[in-house]
């Protein structure tokens, strides 16, 4: 299965990337700024179809690729999309993404515990402890995890991590 997400602006973006075999689509920006488009999203598509990705910045809100900071929090955003029917965000602390130091725990924690709502950690996985630390947590509405700079710098093995965790929720 396929998630795409980026540059998500409309409703008939959704509806093309669906129709073309994509599996979920992720809405970032427009969560925030419009959110009759999740609401109409998950009411047509279905919300195993729709994630919603939230970038936090010091439990705020960024938007546009990170270039605009809200006064949005991130909880409360977390909270609407859950209202509107979303049952899974993508949570990034987008001072943390890239940087291989691990992902912000604490705060992943705390939206998957006060928001409800199932969550994908993103950002700053760089070795298995780190997973190991996020499946510590014991949480289960956190669901998942993204690792991409890791990967790509050669500093964690795909496979060394579907080997620990093939059978485990992580």
């Amino acid at each position: 299965p396929v998630e795409l997400g980026g540059g998500i602006r409309s409703l008939g973006d959704v509806e093309r990337w669906l129709a073309v075999g994509v599996e979920r689509v992720i809405i970032g920006t427009i969560a925030l700024t419009q959110p009759e488009i999740v609401d109409e999203a998950v009411s047509k598509f279905g919300a195993d179809r729709i994630v919603v990705g939230i970038d936090g910045r010091n439990g705020k809100v960024a938007i546009r690729g990170w270039e605009e900071q809200t006064e949005a929090g991130v909880l409360e955003l977390a909270l609407k999309m859950r209202d509107l029917g979303v049952r899974r965000i993508i949570y990034t602390d987008v001072h943390r993404d890239g940087e291989l130091i691990g992902p912000n725990f604490d705060s992943t924690d705390e939206l998957a515990r006060e928001a409800d709502i199932k969550v994908i950690a993103s950002g700053g996985f760089s070795d298995v402890a780190h997973f190991e630390a996020l499946q510590a947590l014991q949480n289960p509405n956190i669901e998942g995890a993204i690792v991409g700079t890791a990967i790509y710098e050669g500093k964690i093995k795909l496979q060394q991590l579907t080997k620990r965790f093939r059978s485990e929720k992580v």
